[in-house]
């Protein structure tokens, strides 16, 4: 099996598997961005973030931040490739949330 084959087959792998595990990442991401707060500090959460930054964009406390990204963390939702900047572990933002502002935000 040549190299672009190997590539093309783990892409393959990667999308099935992003099949397979979307709705109960879905699920928990739900559970734990409950507020509008919560899904604008999801939606910030992209690895080019600072959490410092994530608190001004959201306009919530700093600590506030922490406590969701502590709980998305546990989860496995979100990892820190860098120091203080939170990456979500797949690109996921529900339809809805797309928009530039999420219902109940100010």
């Amino acid at each position: 099996m040549s190299q672009d084959e190997e590539i093309e087959l783990l892409r393959r792998i990667e999308r099935y598997l992003r099949i397979q595990v979307r709705e109960p990442f879905l699920k928990a991401l739900l559970e734990i961005a409950s507020t509008p707060q919560r899904r604008k500090i999801w939606k910030l959460c992209d690895g080019n973030n600072s959490i410092e930054r994530i608190s001004k964009e959201a306009g919530i406390s700093i600590r506030a931040v922490h406590y969701f990204l502590e709980e998305a963390k546990e989860a496995g939702l979100i990892v820190f490739e860098r120091r203080g900047y939170p990456k979500r572990v797949l690109d996921i933002i529900p339809r809805e949330w797309r928009s530039k502002k999420v219902r109940g935000e100010t």
